[in-house]
């Protein structure tokens, strides 16, 4: 979830604002002074693909960034339970699907939970594979899904660019 939310998170800025107060911002040990009134868009996307956090597989998708091993774990063998979910690199302010602070999404938890029921749902009784076009292998057609998927572009939030999203086809089969 953590690493969807990375590359698409649901929106692609926060808006945010000084309100009648100005306020003094410090990065990387560097004060910047925002005047009293002034309106701020973060840009999330370039946050979350910024290569001195995320490294030079910035853009790419890896879940296994937010995993590591449980500190008490000793063996081996790597179950679920042997399991922890990492904090973004960079400290606070390097991830923020749900904006941060104060004033973060009020909804988070419910989303969180949310986007874990639904998955869970679907998968526990289907499986899901992309459709094979005429003449298409099995790889190609993952290949042609991904592309696809990183084909964005930005409104309210993310959406696969409509001209295109009717070629990515799904097969959802029982298990």
């Amino acid at each position: 979830m953590n690493e969807t939310l990375r590359l698409w998170g649901p929106i692609a800025n926060h808006p945010k604002w000084t309100d009648r107060t100005p306020q003094l911002l410090t990065i990387a040990g560097k004060e910047y002074f925002i005047p009293a009134e002034v309106h701020v868009n973060i840009n999330q996307t370039a946050v979350h693909t910024l290569p001195q956090y995320w490294g030079n597989d910035s853009l790419q998708w890896l879940p296994d960034r937010w995993i590591a091993p449980s500190p008490s774990t000793s063996n081996s063998t790597t179950t679920f339970d042997s399991e922890v979910l990492k904090d973004p690199p960079g400290g606070k302010g390097t991830f923020i699907p749900f904006a941060d602070g104060a004033r973060s999404c009020v909804g988070k938890k419910f989303s969180q939970v949310e986007f874990v029921a639904v998955l869970a749902t679907l998968f526990r009784e289907y499986r899901v594979r992309p459709k094979v076009l005429e003449g298409e292998s099995m790889e190609e057609a993952r290949k042609r899904v991904w592309e696809y998927v990183l084909d964005v572009e930005p409104k309210i939030t993310v959406q696969l660019k409509k001209s295109r999203a009717w070629r990515v086809g799904l097969v959802w089969e029982k298990r």
